[in-house]
């Protein structure tokens, strides 16, 4: 009797030992898997949490586990067989707190202090190299909220994101962020997306403009052929984009201010030459010529007018509709102070 205890006894603790053993082979493959792993990981983490969820874990549902968190962690070569989905289908409830493993575990510090003067000195100038209309202080410190605490290549891509935002180049540029670094400071991302809303500024003419609108006709083709080719402008504005005539006389305005003047007069002129060809005043196809001879060019100019003009307005509907948004902004905090 004595015997057969010892001998159950010697089995449990061999048992034991092995499971020991077993655990800790595991936690290695675990480490070792982190490392070759292409996410940027902390991998003493990865190791607290999967030793953390399979306390009580069977030899099979340890391995699942382990093929489990390689997977994740995006390692290549990991197989997947049918005992594996088995296994991992009756223990998916406990496995639930390391689908976050990749979330909760990413490296985190590292990086630069964002809010030193030489980071916020970088970013300045980045902003102000920009065609946008921003408040740069009000830049430099969405970035220094944003980028802080987060290693180098987290820096980068908030970085490149502000570059992208505002149209200027940075090194790396968006695009050569790596898509693993994306995908990993995704939070990142989300704290610097919405800074150009937040940043811009209006220029001061185009808050006049959207200021003194006073009352304005419908903008009807007939209004549009009629008016003068800057309120023809606006009343393009207004029907074809659906925006307030405070909006569009802030964009008509604030575009006369970043477009060579030529190729805004002749934009200007061909919106309200075209109201006039829409309504059969002028012959078809005719609103370029028109538009050209009265801004006194010849019709042997029209084609290289427009071609110009495409080019000067490259991407300034967009500067001027951001800066008009914040204009429309303004505004409406104005008019709600007591």
């Amino acid at each position: 009797m004595i015997l057969n205890k010892l001998i159950l006894s010697f089995v449990i603790v061999m048992l034991w030992v092995s499971q020991l053993a077993l655990a800790g082979v595991h936690t290695a493959e675990i480490t070792s898997a982190c490392g070759q792993s292409p996410l940027g990981l902390d991998c003493s983490c990865v190791e607290d949490t999967y030793n953390l969820v399979t306390q009580e874990f069977t030899s099979e549902e340890d391995a699942a586990t382990v093929t489990m968190i390689k997977s994740l962690m995006a390692v290549p070569g990991v197989v997947q067989d049918d005992q594996y989905m088995t296994t991992l289908m009756g223990i998916m409830s406990r496995v639930q707190p390391l689908f976050a493993l990749t979330e909760n575990c990413k490296k985190m510090g590292g990086g630069a202090d964002s809010a030193s003067d030489e980071e916020l000195e970088e970013i300045g100038a980045l902003c102000r190299s920009s065609d946008f209309l921003m408040d740069c202080d009000c830049v430099d410190y969405n970035y220094a909220k944003a980028a802080a605490g987060y290693p180098k290549e987290a820096q980068e891509f908030v970085r490149a994101t502000i570059g992208l935002r505002l149209g200027v180049v940075t090194n790396p540029a968006y695009g050569d962020i790596s898509p693993v670094v994306a995908m990993q400071y995704q939070d990142a991302y989300m704290k610097i997306q919405d800074f150009r809303d937040i940043c811009a500024i209006p220029s001061p003419g185009g808050l006049a403009a959207a200021r003194d609108i006073g009352g304005t006709p419908e903008p009807t083709m007939e209004a549009r052929a009629d008016a003068s080719a800057l309120d023809a402008m606006r009343m393009w504005c207004e029907a074809k984009d659906q925006k307030s005539a405070a909006f569009c006389a802030c964009q008509v305005q604030t575009l006369s201010e970043i477009v060579p003047a030529r190729a805004f007069d002749f934009t200007a002129e061909s919106m309200k030459a075209l109201a006039a060809e829409k309504l059969g005043r002028i012959e078809v196809d005719s609103s370029y010529s028109v538009a050209a001879q009265a801004i006194g060019a010849t019709p042997g100019e029209v084609e290289a007018l427009r071609n110009q003009s495409a080019k000067a307005f490259e991407n300034k509907f967009e500067i001027a509709n951001v800066a008009c948004e914040a204009a429309i902004r303004d505004l409406e905090a104005d008019a709600g102070q007591p």
